[in-house]
């Protein structure tokens, strides 16, 4: 499990002039997210289908290669973007569900 406090650290030592630090949906999404949000990062949720679509067409698949290709989605404006909260949740489900892109 990620801790918020590690990562928030290891970004601010690595990128800290980071314009956006992207995360992909999931179960600890949320949370991160929050905890992430008020150390004062620059975070931003990635649907993680649309992620993991776009990476499917890449050639190399490696965690690296990965990493690369977010940051690449992230820099372009690419991504779906995504607001973690109870009502963006369940509002995000229903269009997903329905195939609309939130």
């Amino acid at each position: 499990m990620a801790e918020p406090a590690a990562l928030v650290g290891l970004i601010r030592a690595k990128a800290p002039q980071a314009i956006r630090v992207g995360l992909e949906t999931g179960a600890t999404s949320p949370w991160l997210f929050h905890e992430m949000k008020a150390a004062g990062l620059p975070v931003v949720m990635m649907d993680a289908r649309h992620a993991h679509a776009a990476l499917s067409m890449r050639p190399a698949k490696s965690d690296r290669s990965d990493a690369h290709g977010l940051a690449e989605m992230l820099r372009m404006g690419w991504s779906a973007r995504w607001p973690p909260g109870a009502s963006a949740r369940s509002n995000g489900a229903l269009c997903w569900g329905r195939g609309i892109s939130w």
